[in-house]
């Protein structure tokens, strides 16, 4: 079929031809990812070159793929990825083809290795990036140092936010991209065709707590020698959630959209949690708690000492001072539908036995 031609060869009209130029995109059920291909392409902030965002099969991560393929025999070994799935697989798929990753190519990170096969890919690049610059079409990132393939592969985050959260659910901690009470929803609202406007925190629905841990630091000598080594940090733990509340946090959707069907706007935000890397962002004052309780109107004020207070009914502990009548989220309605039954027996008294 030519280009402007049916398939039977008749032209095609130009009322028609406009009348398809609208698609509309579905994402499988089966589809490991929920990313529309359009919301998953971009360019590298610090090369300007082309690049395909796929989840990596190993650790969910995101890793920037080059949008063409090349044959297997031609790349080595260890940089080899398939895609399957919407899902970057490292290795080769056993057709001939595969993918490279675009860390390992872009001319802004100072390469090590010494990889002969990809000195003419690399200068290619680089010769590219250097006429856009010269030409204004492009002005890379600032940065004050050399980048890293890290750093690359992390360059979707671009929110500029002085506070990033920690949220901890063993065995993984991840960082998030401002604090945890304005982490954004990604999915795509269906009425309004853009991101959710919700946070994925809800302040009706108390799902995590702070909590005081270790630093996590690297194993050896080195991890022993740094400025952190036997210090605490705080983080926001979930570690007392169910896997599917979990996966809403790790997915970042808001209640709203915990089980819909819909793509997402854009990739999530969440960075695996590095000491090294990230050590800008460890809190080390408790910061403030986030569920408010709210005090009924002609209530005594009570300013208990801090402390950690036990329930009245049970072994349950709160993490904010109480007073000693407290009751937790378990024996509060229970109580409370006990003293229903009392005041409905006072009012109506049961009949005589005899």
């Amino acid at each position: 079929m030519t280009s402007g031609r049916h398939w039977d060869g008749s032209p095609v009209d130009e009322t028609e031809a406009c009348r398809w130029e609208r698609r509309h995109i579905w994402i499988h059920k089966n589809s490991a990812s929920k990313t529309l291909r359009r919301d998953a392409i971009s360019r590298c902030r610090y090369c300007n070159h082309p690049i395909d965002w796929f989840q990596r099969q190993d650790n969910d991560e995101w890793l920037p793929m080059l949008v063409q393929e090349f044959p297997s025999h031609l790349v080595y070994e260890h940089l080899r990825w398939s895609i399957f799935n919407g899902i970057a697989h490292y290795g080769d798929d056993g057709t001939g083809h595969c993918r490279i990753a675009h860390p390992a190519i872009c001319p802004a990170v100072e390469h090590d290795d010494d990889l002969t096969a990809f000195q003419g890919l690399r200068l290619r690049y680089a010769v590219q990036t250097k006429a856009w610059i010269d030409k204004g079409e492009f002005v890379p990132a600032q940065r004050e140092r050399e980048v890293t393939e890290t750093e690359v592969s992390e360059q979707f985050i671009r929110i500029e936010s002085p506070v990033r959260h920690i949220i901890d659910y063993p065995p993984a901690r991840f960082l998030a991209p401002t604090a945890i009470d304005k982490v954004q929803c990604i999915v795509r609202a269906t009425t309004t065709n853009q991101r959710c406007n919700n946070t994925v925190f809800d302040p009706e629905r108390p799902e995590g707590h702070w909590e005081q841990v270790d630093i996590p630091m690297p194993s050896g000598r080195a991890g022993a020698a740094t400025l952190w080594a036997g210090q605490k940090m705080w983080v926001y733990s979930l570690t007392a959630l169910y896997t599917d509340a979990w996966r809403r946090w790790r997915y970042q959707r808001c209640t709203a959209h915990e089980s819909t069907t819909a793509p997402d706007a854009t990739m999530d935000e969440w960075l695996r949690f590095e000491t090294l890397r990230h050590s800008e962002f460890i809190v080390y004052d408790r910061p403030e708690d986030l569920y408010k309780r709210k005090i009924e109107s002609g209530a005594s004020l009570f300013r208990p000492s801090p402390g950690r207070y036990k329930c009245a009914n049970c072994t349950n502990r709160s993490y904010e001072p109480q007073s000693k009548d407290w009751l937790c989220w378990q024996c509060a309605p229970v109580a409370a539908r006990r003293e229903r039954v009392h005041a409905k027996w006072r009012s109506d008294p049961p009949p005589p036995v005899f």
